[in-house]
């Protein structure tokens, strides 16, 4: 790779930025500008008015890691004066802070009673240091064997001819590496679920995640870890007494490893409510169909992990899936949702080695 190239994938991309006021900032504003090195742009009036300032930039202000981003707040000191107030941003700092609400990358500090923040259009990274610092990703898959993890690790990851859970538990099979054989950058481990009265593998998980959180090495840690549940849509329990300790403890367990819950056999799911629908001579079209499913949904599953959560499942991401035909926006919703958390825990890292997974998942799912 070119030094030129290199230099250009280090840039940070800023796409928006706004500012608001502190009510104790008690100047009048002139105006508001964006300085980056030898650019500069100035940011506007919300509208309505009294939403602050705020700036789009197509395309976005292109930003060295090394040069700071200044917010620069011009005021009216005097009848014959102006002053300015300087807000001075790092980019490591922005990168490093960055989280991602509703979709979006955005950095927010507040510094001399002015809100600043910034939105964010790409982390910068080179594909030779992603592959240096996140040379393996990781993803541990819990489930108790006919939850469909052999099938959903087949569809995601291309890994074949795999009976998870069907063999020894206990720590030689969590610590057995699965790996895709078109891409030897991922890599699966496996445990079967948490039995009733069953602490042992609970212990074994527990010990299993502290050893690779406390690993050296980036691509020897976990990266995301996935709890697979079979939707019980014939009335048995989601939550076993284990699943229930495992979530209640998730923050003491997992640290910032994100957590999926996978709610799988969305099919089944399916078949179910569309019986019933016609043993009431109704046929359910698909926004019905839509409807339904999401009200069992959060009736079955979302409200006892709620429970579970103390109440606060909106921290445990969660997505219904299938692996049959028809259903790959279900996978790629999984993929999704496990890039996006894991680019928050480990930034420019693993979450751009697994931007790769996502590519190959999208092309895998028209094949099998």
């Amino acid at each position: 790779m070119s030094q030129e190239s290199d230099s250009s994938s280090r840039l940070l991309l800023v796409s928006t930025l706004s500012a608001s006021l502190n009510p104790q900032f008690r100047k009048e504003v002139d105006s508001i500008t964006v300085a980056a090195g030898q650019v500069t742009r100035e940011i506007h009036p919300a509208t309505p008015p009294g939403g602050g300032y705020q700036g789009s930039f197509d395309p976005p202000l292109e930003v060295p890691l090394d040069v700071p981003i200044l917010v620069l707040v011009h005021y009216r000191k005097t009848f014959i004066a102006n002053g300015v107030v300087t807000v001075s941003l790092n980019p490591q700092e922005v990168l490093r802070g960055t989280k991602e609400e509703d979709g979006k990358h955005l950095y927010r500090k507040t510094e001399k009673k002015v809100d600043v923040v910034i939105g964010i259009q790409s982390l910068p990274s080179t594909a030779s240091e992603v592959l240096a610092s996140c040379s393996r990703f990781r993803v541990l898959i819990i489930g108790e064997s006919g939850a469909g993890k052999s099938s959903l690790i087949h569809k995601v990851f291309g890994v074949t001819g795999v009976d998870l859970c069907d063999t020894t538990r206990g720590e030689a099979s969590i610590e057995q590496e699965y790996i895709a054989p078109d891409n030897d950058h991922f890599i699966v481990h496996d445990s079967c679920g948490f039995e009733a009265a069953d602490e042992q593998n609970l212990t074994t998980v527990r010990n299993f995640i502290s050893s690779r959180r406390c690993r050296r090495d980036l691509k020897d840690q976990l990266h995301a870890v996935w709890l697979c549940l079979e939707i019980p849509y014939a009335g048995s329990r989601l939550l076993e007494a284990g699943v229930e300790k495992f979530l209640t403890d998730r923050q003491e367990i997992l640290g910032n490893i994100p957590l999926i819950v996978v709610f799988t056999k969305l099919d089944l799911l399916h078949n179910v409510l569309e019986a019933d629908a016609l043993e009431k001579g109704q046929l359910l079209h698909a926004a019905a169909l839509k409807e339904c499913t999401l009200d069992k949904l959060d009736k079955l599953c979302l409200k006892p992990v709620r429970k579970a959560a103390a109440n606060d499942s909106a921290s445990v991401p969660h997505v219904a899936i299938s692996t049959l035909e028809g259903y790959e926006e279900s996978l790629a919703a999984l993929v999704g949702m496990t890039t996006r958390n894991s680019q928050t825990y480990v930034r420019e890292k693993a979450g751009q080695c697994i931007a790769t997974l996502v590519q190959r998942v999208h092309k895998s799912l028209t094949l099998h």
